[in-house]
């Protein structure tokens, strides 16, 4: 198992799109104004609470999937976004060992081939196109990277983390 994929997790109606898309640049535009260059950006102002909601649907979930288990003092409900279009973008490979134990990304905005790369346990390189609207959760150690955008329009995806008292291994575990 490489990750879990939950397609239709979260579609907002049109008229929240258009808030929840004006809150996305308002905080890229606030960090913008702190980095000179940025594709990775933390959501700091939630004035239409789609991100807090967001992520207490992620936590619970998590908590379906995997059983119980404790939240480190360390948790923060801190989403980030990823923000990126056609000549637009960077592609790092990375993953969130030193930030969570399970890691979430929801595409709330994608066209066409904005996949993922990332490499399963043997190291082969795979690639998942996700739908609009799906939440893929995977655990820290995966190795991984957004696809260069090859559209004008702006792809936005957001990540969540979750850092737990139990490790990963154990977690992910349950699930086979």
């Amino acid at each position: 198992m490489d990750f879990l994929s939950f397609k239709n997790f979260y579609q907002p109606t049109s008229i929240d799109r258009k808030r929840i898309s004006r809150s996305i640049e308002r905080n890229y535009k606030i960090s913008s104004e702190i980095s000179e260059r940025t594709y990775n950006f933390s959501i700091k102002d939630d004035h239409t609470l789609f991100f807090s909601r967001l992520y207490d649907k992620y936590l619970k979930l998590c908590r379906e999937q995997f059983g119980n288990f404790d939240l480190s003092d360390r948790n923060k409900t801190t989403c980030w976004c990823y923000r990126s279009s056609k000549g637009d973008s960077k592609s790092v490979w990375h993953n969130h060992f030193d930030t969570s134990v399970i890691n979430g990304v929801y595409y709330y905005q994608v066209n066409g081939n904005d996949g993922i790369l990332y490499w399963d346990d043997s190291y082969h390189e795979h690639k998942h196109i996700p739908e609009q609207g799906e939440l893929i959760i995977f655990p820290h150690y995966l190795f991984h990277k957004p696809c260069v955008t090859t559209s004008n329009r702006k792809r936005y995806s957001i990540n969540m983390e979750i850092i737990t008292k139990q490790s990963a291994h154990e977690l992910f575990g349950r699930l086979n």
